[in-house]
């Protein structure tokens, strides 16, 4: 019998820009099987909205999806579509039926920097643990050959990610062994590339970006390097392998969110990609104070904002505040800006 209420920002995905191609923005309240159980639709002015979504008192108790589109989003890969997942609790209805066992399912996915291993080059491989709901999970392991020898441990955070270093030999291959409630499971790594180029990308006290390229014999010298931001491209350059295997990138030549470096061969077919994060610049232009440190049930509260000198008075047109029960850091939903420059370029 409650409302889910919302405001939208329909904004160019490159520069973060309001856009008014739209006028229009379809909204859906999807289930776990992905069932649409509610639709509504909002009118879009200079690429903002906002409305709300009605929770029929009859909804069971589980996991649902908001996901909201334009038709012009129909053009482009379903994958742009803006989607955020939100338990509802209907305290009337019987309690969402999971399997109990399922939080302890695991899965593991395994990443080497740049894309692939190598026979003979050194590789970091970064590791993403989930449980069967999709958080993060703290596991320990074991790397081996196909011939059963032990090659290197790991260990997840709490939040389920951890990386470790291997050097493959030539025509092996290589497993992860966890143990999980008294189980073994095994997870294959990414299979060995007999030849090829492994990209390193280090970050230095500057914030500039050491990029390290080694390769084995036979392969092209003169790789081009490409460095873009959401499609928008902030260097390209000949690299000649004969000559320097490192390159400096300024933090300057990067813009605020995720980055993608990729060295393309001569006919402009990706060889290795990494992806990085910068920080945005300076600090948070709005600060906020509350009148108390706790609350009880329903009580009023009242806060104040500081907005410092370097606003004008058009960016302060838009402001959205999102109050939440934050009792578990894993499901933080996280905020617009977090949105804006790291999860919608994480597909």
């Amino acid at each position: 019998g409650e409302s889910i209420w919302f405001s939208a920002y329909c904004v160019d995905a490159a520069n973060h820009i309001p856009v008014d191609i739209s006028k229009v923005l379809n909204i859906e309240l999807l289930d776990a099987s992905g069932q649409s159980m509610k639709q509504v639709r909002i009118r879009l002015s200079k690429g903002l909205g906002h409305g709300q979504i009605f929770i029929s008192p009859d909804l069971p108790s589980g996991q649902y999806r908001v996901r909201a589109y334009t038709n012009w989003m129909k053009n482009f890969d379903p994958e742009l579509v803006f989607q955020q997942w939100l338990k509802i609790i209907n305290p009337s209805s019987v309690k969402e039926s999971k399997d109990p066992d399922s939080r302890r399912q695991a899965s593991l996915q395994f990443f080497p920097e740049g894309g692939q291993m190598v026979a003979g080059l050194s590789s970091k491989v970064a590791v993403k643990a989930v449980d069967g709901f999709g958080n993060g999970l703290s596991v320990a392991g074991l790397v081996y050959d196909n011939e059963d020898n032990e090659i290197v441990e790991f260990a997840t955070s709490a939040f389920g990610y951890t990386y470790f270093s291997l050097t493959p030999d030539p025509g092996k291959s290589y497993v992860a062994r966890i143990k999980l409630d008294s189980a073994i499971q095994t997870y294959p790594l990414p299979d060995v590339m007999e030849s090829g180029m492994v990209l390193t990308v280090n970050t230095l006290e500057s914030g500039d970006l050491n990029i390290a390229i080694d390769h084995t014999e036979h392969v092209q010298s003169n790789p081009y390097l490409v460095v873009h931001t959401r499609g928008i491209i902030n260097k390209i350059l000949p690299v000649d392998l004969r000559k320097s295997k490192n390159i400096n990138i300024y933090a300057s030549e990067l813009s605020s969110g995720i980055s993608h470096i990729t060295l393309l061969d001569n006919d402009y077919t990706a060889l290795c990609e990494r992806l990085v994060f910068k920080y945005p610049d300076g600090s948070d232009k709005i600060g906020l104070t509350m009148d108390n440190s706790q609350y009880g049930s329903r009580e009023e509260v009242v806060f104040s904002l500081d907005f410092g000198q370097t606003l004008t008075k058009e960016e302060l047109a838009h402001l959205s505040v999102s109050v939440s029960k934050w009792a578990n850091p894993e499901e933080e939903n996280g905020n617009i800006v977090d949105h804006l420059l790291l999860s919608s370029d994480l597909k």
